[in-house]
């Protein structure tokens, strides 16, 4: 049951990081045309911040789950450091632009890292644990 919930967690936080990505790397493209179809929202700096959150909470709750499992480190380390990179391009775009936003899609990136090696690790753990009860 444990093994479900973090699979299906690890999904969403993959997929709540490539929307993260998408989001940073089509915003320029976005700027110029939701606004005119009344979709200004999606460009926002709430909804930057909403999606940032949903990654924060995905991964907090994935990636926990999934260490009292398997009880590595390493997805929690990239999974801390994707959501620092995420938060810190977020923050830092005003200032130094396109630099940010390259940051921002790092974060993303790791994030997605993070989540596949949890659930390597997970999917490694169930295994192991399968074969020793046969």
């Amino acid at each position: 049951m444990l093994e479900a919930r973090s699979a299906a967690l690890d999904r969403l936080g993959i997929a709540a990081s490539v929307t993260c990505a998408v989001h940073c790397a089509g915003l320029p493209l976005l700027l110029a045309t939701l606004p005119s179809v009344g979709g200004g929202w999606l460009v926002s700096e709430r909804s930057t911040f909403a999606l940032i959150g949903l990654a924060v909470a995905v991964c907090v709750l994935a990636l926990s789950i999934g260490f009292r499992a398997h009880g590595r480190w390493a997805p929690v380390a990239l999974g801390a450091i994707g959501l620092g990179l995420l938060v810190i391009g977020e923050l830092a775009e005003d200032r130094v632009g396109e630099l940010g936003v390259a940051i921002g899609l790092g974060g993303s990136a790791v994030l997605v890292g993070a989540h596949v090696a949890n659930r390597r690790f997970c999917a490694a753990c169930a295994a192991c644990s399968a074969s020793e009860q046969s």
